[in-house]
């Protein structure tokens, strides 16, 4: 080996070989760096599916229980527009909601689905304890639109219920 080559061997070994692990190194660091960032979004993406996941098992579990109660029977259905009326507006009166206007909504469907709607005003508490209450009735009643404006306390709205009369 000639004085030329090893000056050259050398040149590479102190100089290329550092400046080469170097580059590596910063290729590696900066890759990784990508690659944790990508972990932490896939992460919250995860998170987020598995929040719908069991917010869509919920919802299915909900949906069996209701079709099981209807299937059994034991939801009942009012006989007639004015027995719902009745019902409806008893759990309003009970809450101190008042009605401003009740009424049938829309024609019934093939299925003997039918409508009501109601104009309402008073305290949101109260028509929120009306809610419930209607959502506890042995009626299969469910809240097809609703649109509430309020000022303070006080609320004024329109809802659509929805049942199915009995035949």
């Amino acid at each position: 080996m000639n004085e030329r080559t090893m000056r050259a061997a050398l040149f590479t070994s102190l100089f290329l070989f550092p400046l080469l692990f170097l580059g590596l190194s910063w290729f590696m660091f900066s890759r990784v760096t990508e690659l944790g960032e990508e972990i932490g979004r896939v992460q919250k993406e995860l998170s987020l599916y598995g929040r719908q996941v069991m917010s869509t098992e919920r919802r299915i579990t909900m949906y069996k229980d209701v079709l099981a109660a209807v299937n059994l029977g034991t939801s009942e259905t009012p006989e007639s527009g004015v027995e719902l009326f009745s019902i409806v507006q008893r759990h309003l009166t009970a809450n101190g909601v008042l009605s401003r206007v009740i009424d049938e909504a829309g024609k019934p469907t093939p299925q003997g689905d039918r409508g009501v709607r109601i104009s309402f005003e008073g305290a949101y508490p109260a028509f929120i304890r009306t809610l419930a209450d209607w959502r506890q009735m042995e009626v299969a009643l469910r809240v097809k639109q609703l649109s509430i404006t309020g000022q303070g306390d006080l609320v004024k709205g329109d809802i659509l219920l929805e049942t199915i009369f009995g035949k």
